[in-house]
């Protein structure tokens, strides 16, 4: 497995193309023309290669996340296994907070040491709650 710190640029582009290629990262994660950073932010993206980019092709994706002034942004996981793994490097990277929707993503946070902060009831599209979610005791 090969974890490649990226640009913004890179890092948006490869969230953009999973979107595209599997509807259920689309379904779980914030789409990547509506993410808006500012300030320091970390990108990371894991692939199945060394290659040095993995520009439109999607085949050598395995994951990816962003860390925005302590908050873990769009991980996503196309091989099992890899979530847990790159929920510990966010964390050891710095993310101490989080947005997710429903409750098995919620419970699955639960198990790294995040805890709700505060629940919006239905509001993801379906009437899914959004829980957000601090690691600890760090709000």
């Amino acid at each position: 497995m090969y974890i490649k710190r990226t640009t913004k640029r890179e890092w948006l582009a490869a969230l953009e193309l999973v979107q595209i290629g599997y509807p259920r990262v689309a379904g779980s994660t914030t789409k990547a023309s509506e993410l808006v950073f500012r300030g320091p932010c970390k990108y990371f993206i894991y692939s199945s290669t060394t290659k040095d980019s993995v520009d439109n092709n999607v085949d050598l994706l395995s994951g990816g996340f962003a860390i925005r002034r302590g908050e873990l942004v769009g991980l996503y996981s196309l091989e099992k296994g890899l979530g847990a793994r790159m929920v510990n490097h966010a964390i050891t990277e710095g993310a101490v907070r989080l947005n997710c929707a429903g409750t098995v993503l919620r419970d699955y946070y639960k198990k790294f040491g995040f805890a709700v902060h505060k629940v919006e009831a239905g509001a993801r599209k379906g009437h899914i709650d959004l829980f957000h979610m601090y690691l600890g005791e760090s709000w």
